[in-house]
């Protein structure tokens, strides 16, 4: 097979496997939006919650970035959590202009309910495939994270 050849067919399997995996992504976020439904929360909110209790106290600028959205949406995503009674506010002892979010026990519980959901997609997701089969997948993930990098 000539070089062109070579690197057209391998141009379009890489395609086909961005393509699954912009679907598996999609698919994942809407099961998981599918089993969050019922407690009135999205995807986007719980991560958002998982983000505040990773960092204890974080400003919605600092949530912002850790969520590549943009400040505005940050904004309306906390706006609904404050409403909710999942997070609440504080202000920063060293710079009182700062609003600082933390998780309350409603909004503690409502990510547990989310872990366990989690958890059952995953076990649903992964069933079949082998942990070396896993590990492999992350490394070429990885690698291909790597590469986008340099």
């Amino acid at each position: 097979m000539t070089t062109c050849l070579k690197t057209t067919a391998r141009r379009q399997e890489a395609r086909q496997v961005l393509k699954q995996m912009r679907h598996l992504l999609a698919a994942v976020r809407g099961h998981l939006d599918e089993q969050l439904r019922p407690d009135g929360v999205t995807t986007s909110q719980v991560q958002a919650l998982f983000q505040i209790r990773l960092v204890k106290a974080c400003t919605g600028a600092q949530l912002a970035r850790a969520l590549s959205v943009t400040p505005q949406t940050m904004q309306a995503l906390l706006a609904r959590a404050e409403r909710e009674g999942w997070i609440r506010r504080g202000q920063d002892a060293t710079n009182e202009r700062l609003v600082l979010w933390s998780l309350t026990k409603a909004g503690d519980g409502l990510l547990r309910k989310a872990e366990i959901a989690f958890d059952a997609l995953q076990d649903q997701l992964w069933d079949g495939l082998t942990m070396r089969s896993i590990r492999e997948l992350r490394g070429v993930l990885g690698h291909c994270l790597d590469n986008l990098k340099e």
